[in-house]
């Protein structure tokens, strides 16, 4: 109830014009692991943190009229699938998007291989190979990559606005190009280089 709440404040938010991010980490330069707030990463929170009022109450009531062994573990696992959730919600960049929804695939695996048994080990491998099969079709098809400076801030060489991007598609050779978009301002650059990666993609599907 508590993280629905905070997404209904985040939304209000959002579609007075604000676009809140926060910089977790930046292990790559250019690319760091970050959150951000914009319109259809809201909805999208909103949706799944509403949901998962729902399957919590479920779930409790599951494996407490159930007396299931390792609640803990399996709590656990839950509250990192719902923090990776938001994360993919919120995913401030391609990077981010990837390393959450990486999470929250390998978070849930425990969830569904819980009872230990054949079966639950069978539901598990399946749900692994459908993992694999998705991940597969999805890399090896048509990829885009975009790295940059959205600002507030840069430098001579690296100043704010400029954006890298490249594509890759199997069996066609890989294409790189740079836009300069100007201090236009970090929101703005991301929602022209979005714009600029999506028409990139379509070209190449053309």
């Amino acid at each position: 109830m508590i993280l629905f709440g905070l997404n209904i404040v985040l939304a209000v938010e959002v579609f007075d014009g604000a676009r809140p991010t926060f910089e977790i980490a930046g292990f790559i330069p250019g690319a760091p692991i970050m959150l951000g707030a914009e319109p259809l990463g809201v909805i999208f929170g909103l949706i799944a943190s509403g949901l998962w009022i729902v399957t919590s109450i479920y779930s409790i009531g599951y494996m407490r009229g159930k007396n299931e062994a390792n609640q803990t573990r399996f709590y656990t696992f839950f509250a990192i699938a719902l923090a990776s959730t938001m994360g993919v919600a919120y995913g401030g960049n391609l990077i981010s998007l990837f390393i959450f929804y990486e999470a929250l695939s390998l978070s849930t695996y425990p969830l569904v291989t819980h009872h230990n048994n054949e079966a639950a080990r069978q539901g598990g491998r399946t749900y692994l190979g459908v993992l694999l099969v998705i991940y597969g079709l999805s890399a090896a098809t048509l990829a885009v990559a975009v790295t940059g400076v959205a600002g507030p801030g840069g430098s001579e060489t690296k100043p704010e606005g400029l954006v890298w991007f490249a594509t890759a598609m199997k069996g066609a050779p890989t294409l790189a190009e740079v836009q300069e978009f100007g201090a236009i301002g970090r929101a703005s650059v991301r929602d022209a280089a979005t714009d600029h990666a999506i028409a990139l993609l379509v070209k190449r599907l053309g």
